[in-house]
């Protein structure tokens, strides 16, 4: 932590407090803070406001925090600042320099695909290949698994229905082919710019047909890019350790590389915006990192992600022994939830069978996939209750009867019907397929067992946030290592800058959605 000289324990600052009394009135504002945090996260008002609001009281809470303490910041931006952890990157850097070398060009080709040795001709050709050998196992195997487990970890994700998962045929195959060109070509990051660019593009339509009377489009529309906050869109102490881990294997890696290409470091820390730590910095000197050959900026550069990637991968590792190992103490129950728009209509019930097929466990739930356009669906529970479901020629659900309750839509109503398949704890089952198969996890244990779900939790957001993290941070966006680096393969300034712009505004467009969601 940077703090003025001359402050001593019992020295008094212009206002004549001692530090003590300072300390206990940043304690104090601090916890005044986090109480209007959370107060305002679940108040209801509309979303700008409630925006702003929290931006504002975060603001000022890191500004009185800043000056009570002599932290180095300003707007309500804290830079707490440690030495700490310095001697010891120096050491991880002189060992084995060759394997951080290929640790930073593995990087480069998972971030940015075959596309890097263009944009980045001195990637040594043999990791190239082996890099790219590993994207594409990553894309049969793993990268397919990050939105499914994001699902059950992060709490604002949408979750498909009956109709949804029947109309997810047809061009399934050439998108998923189309998406699969696309990542080998141009990695993790192009493949995320383009879904960025595609996303701002529909959402910039919605927009366009709302000015003109359409609110359909509007209504459906959803955001592309989300705020991760501990203890409102994933659970607070598994999503603290689990950015922690984020930020120390990012923030180190780029210490590492700054030490082995000689790049001195002032410093390591933290940064705050009121109570929330918002980053995490190792502080190369930025002379020195500017005057370094092309070579070794852009092996500081993509470190931290590159470090990112690889938790991703050990992050998934566990997460599937953990799936394994945690088998025989799962609750394979499936329940049954029926809802006009978000309103149940009945349930949740345990589901028995499915056009006479028996449902004892989650993997059951694959006869879905069987189901066409116009099929009548029969669903039975386990206590004997029958409930139809009648699908249209677009495998919507137009009628849902039970033995006493019938709700049919008339032609053009906005109404949706959707029917959801849940574990005992009423959360979404984990589906979780890739080409080399699927299985289905459920997510909820036994009695006695439920502690599991923290660790599930943990190692979840681990594998999801790693990846995310480490993907949007090589978009050539300010403030993102990936303006930078991309800098350094577009030396055409004016290109540069025509690049930065159109990602930014199409990252920003990604946001908008949340001011009527």
């Amino acid at each position: 932590m940077a703090s003025k000289k001359g402050v001593g324990k019992n020295s008094r600052g212009k206002s004549g407090l001692s530090t003590r009394t300072r300390k206990v009135l940043a304690l104090l504002v601090g916890l005044l803070s986090a109480l209007l945090f959370f107060w305002l996260l679940d108040y209801d008002v509309n979303g700008v406001l409630k925006f702003f609001a929290i931006v504002g009281m975060l603001g000022l809470t890191g500004e009185a925090i800043r000056r009570l303490l002599f932290i180095e910041g300003e707007w309500g931006l804290m830079l707490l600042r440690t030495k700490r952890g310095l001697v010891k990157m120096d050491e991880l850097s002189r060992w084995k320099p060759k394997l951080w070398r290929t640790f930073s060009d593995f990087g480069l080709v998972f971030g940015f695909g075959a596309l890097s040795l263009l944009m980045f001709p001195k990637i040594s050709k043999r990791t190239y290949v082996a890099s790219l050998l590993i994207l594409l196992l990553s894309v049969l195997t793993i990268l397919p698994l990050v939105l499914p487990v994001a699902y059950s970890v992060i709490s604002n994700l949408p979750v498909g229905s009956i109709g949804s998962r029947a109309s997810d045929g047809g061009n399934i195959e050439t998108v998923q082919l189309l998406f699969l060109t696309l990542l080998m070509l141009g990695g993790v990051t192009i493949a995320g710019i383009v879904g960025l660019i595609l996303n701002a593009g529909s959402i910039l339509y919605a927009i366009t047909s709302f000015a003109f009377g359409g609110t359909s489009a509007l209504a459906s529309t959803a955001p592309g890019a989300a705020p991760i906050i501990p203890g409102k869109n994933i659970p607070l102490v598994e999503g603290i350790l689990a950015l922690a881990v984020i930020l120390m294997v990012h923030e180190s890696a780029h210490g590492i590389l700054a030490r082995l290409h000689k790049i001195k470091l002032k410093s390591a820390g933290i940064v705050l915006f009121g109570i929330l730590p918002i980053g995490a910095f190792v502080d190369p000197d930025e002379a020195h990192l500017e005057k370094a050959p092309k070579l070794h900026q852009r092996d500081v550069l993509v470190a931290g992600s590159t470090a990112n990637f690889i938790t991703t991968f050990l992050a998934f590792a566990l997460l599937f022994l953990f799936i394994v190992a945690t088998a025989p103490v799962q609750d394979n129950s499936v329940m049954m939830t029926a809802y006009v728009n978000s309103t149940p209509l009945f349930g949740p019930m345990m589901l028995a069978s499915v056009n006479g097929m028996q449902i004892s466990k989650p993997d059951d739930l694959t006869i879905l996939s069987s189901i066409d356009a116009e099929d009548v669906v029969e669903l039975k529970t386990s206590e004997g209750k029958q409930i139809t479901a009648t699908l249209n020629d677009e495998a919507r659900i137009i009628s849902i009867a039970s033995d006493n309750e019938k709700y049919v839509l008339e032609p053009d109503e906005p109404t949706l019907l959707s029917i959801s398949f849940t574990n005992q704890n009423n959360q979404p089952f984990i589906f979780l397929g890739t080409r080399m198969g699927t299985i289905t996890y459920s997510n909820a244990f036994k009695p006695g067992w439920g502690w599991l779900g923290a660790i599930y939790a943990f190692l979840g957001l681990a594998f999801v946030l790693n990846f995310l993290i480490g993907s949007i941070n090589l978009m050539p966006i300010p403030m993102f290592d990936g303006h930078r680096l991309v800098g350094l393969a577009v030396p055409n300034q004016f290109a540069m800058k025509m690049i930065t712009y159109a990602v930014a505004f199409a990252f920003i467009v990604n946001l908008l959605p949340w001011l009527w969601v």
